[in-house]
């Protein structure tokens, strides 16, 4: 009788399976099956799919594309120039790793701290000049506020940094709760990480150097007490952009303490493509030894890559502290090899440039050199360079410890607002952007720091190549 019992039940339960199911042969969903996707139909052309694709499907992802997460990225700084220096290189290599959409904003006053920020903020000053990038170029807005920043774009990270010379001195750090918490109402699905930036130069002659009684390490653990004590303690702030043991750590290294171009700013090639790596690594999560990317103007870095890898990976993983680097030992690329990194693959010339001794220009006034005064014997004077002597395509070849600023005239009767900044990278390739709206340029150069007399001699320090005619 149980067993008669048993058959008839499960016969029910197989006939009210049956008429349960709808004409298309699926069972009906229960609010509980229903998946993010509202969207999503199925239909009989769908049956010919695989489990794997409806998986995709619901996942958004396909076997070309298998991490959505790197179609775009929104980055907003509240800083000053030493996030732009953070940030220069940054497009080019979010880009290079698969990011499609990159729009990146940055917030500069020089030397802008904390209490600067919070105060602007509070008054909607509009004393910033917005830099903003959507397509691989900054683009500069002046008067802008920090509140039409923060309502511009559904940001998914902001980052905040004190003000260079503050950056150690814990007592400075009163607004930062503040700060955050304004960012992140007004932001709340935005991440707030924290720019540790890095302490200056041992020779420095920074205005604010004297609150490190002027020394390296000193401010360096200035640096890292303050996030310890004021940042890693503000539960707004998810994570920290280890900039300042990166560039300590490269300082150990045969690149040695010559990680700014002016004692406390990045050099325009190394330096700002490490700090690049590091906001790219900290911010993304990403690794990065598998980049490859390098700017045009400077594609010469691929021949540190080891050592620059090698400083931000170690700051990464210890963050408040500075990692020995294993590369002591430098060798000077030769001229051959700079020429075919950043060379049109073409023959090249050595130019025999005119050395007018010593002397410097000073665009500000003219076109005239400036001899026999206080200064003149720490510098010597190139002869003056038109776009046919350096055309497109000429490589400039620097030495180390060498620097020279490449002044510039419109016109032989122009006088500039302001100087070109001096140069310290060991080769920049001469394109329509260098020559900009100059139609003369003239160099003068000196040893790092421009604070010694300096021979006539020195001019084979510095050489430049053109394209063969």
């Amino acid at each position: 009788m149980k067993k008669i019992m048993i058959v008839l039940l499960l016969g029910a339960i197989c006939l009210f399976t049956l008429f349960s199911c709808d004409t298309s042969g699926n069972s009906p969903q229960d609010i509980s099956d229903v998946t993010e996707d509202t969207n999503y139909t199925e239909n009989t052309e769908d049956k010919k799919d695989t489990e794997d694709t409806e998986n995709k499907e619901d996942t958004g992802k396909t076997e070309d594309d298998s991490d959505m997460t790197k179609k775009s990225i929104k980055i907003l700084a509240i800083g000053n120039s030493f996030s732009i220096d953070g940030m220069e290189f940054l497009p080019g290599i979010l880009r290079s790793a698969g990011y499609e959409e990159v729009i990146l904003g940055n917030l500069y006053i020089g030397s802008c701290t904390l209490d600067m920020h919070w105060s602007n903020l509070q008054n909607n000053s509009p004393s910033y000049v917005y830099y903003k990038n959507t397509t691989g170029n900054w683009v500069q807005t002046p008067s802008f506020t920090l509140s039409r920043a923060l309502d511009e774009e559904e940001w998914d990270i902001i980052t905040v940094q004190q003000g260079s010379g503050s950056s150690g001195m814990k007592n400075t750090f009163g607004n930062l709760h503040s700060l955050v918490e304004r960012v992140s109402s007004s932001n709340p699905d935005a991440d707030i990480y924290w720019h540790m930036t890095w302490s200056y130069q041992a020779n420095s002659t920074h205005n604010e150097f004297y609150k490190y009684s002027n020394d390296q390490i000193t401010m360096y653990n200035a640096i890292v007490d303050a996030v310890n004590e004021k940042v890693l303690t503000e539960p707004l702030i998810k994570g920290v952009i280890p900039c300042g043991t990166m560039v300590q750590n490269l300082r150990t290294s045969y690149i040695g303490d010559n990680m700014t171009k002016d004692g406390f700013h990045l050099t325009v090639d190394k330096g700002r493509y490490a700090a690049g790596l590091t906001w790219y690594a900290t911010l993304t999560g990403n690794n990065i030894d598998g980049i490859d990317w390098y700017p045009e103007a400077f594609e010469y870095i691929r021949l540190d890559e080891d050592v620059i890898k090698e400083a931000v990976n170690n700051a990464l993983t210890s963050p408040y502290a500075v990692t020995e680097s294993k590369f002591k030992t430098y060798t000077q690329p030769s001229d051959e090899q700079y020429i075919k990194m950043l060379g049109n693959g073409g023959e090249y010339t050595l130019l025999d440039w005119k050395n007018l001794g010593n002397g410097y220009y000073y665009s500000i006034d003219g076109i005239g050199l400036k001899t026999n005064n206080g200064t003149s014997d720490n510098y010597i004077a190139s002869e003056i360079f038109t776009k046919e002597d350096l055309p497109e395509g000429s490589i400039i070849i620097l030495d180390e410890g060498y620097e020279y600023r490449p002044e510039g005239w419109k016109t032989e009767s122009s006088k500039n607002t302001a100087r070109p900044e001096k140069v310290s990278s060991s080769a920049v390739a001469v394109n329509e952007k260098w020559w900009g709206d100059f139609t003369l340029r003239g160099f003068n150069l000196s040893y790092k720091g421009a604070k010694t007399s300096v021979s006539p001699e020195i001019a084979d320090h510095l050489r430049i190549y053109v394209p063969a005619k």
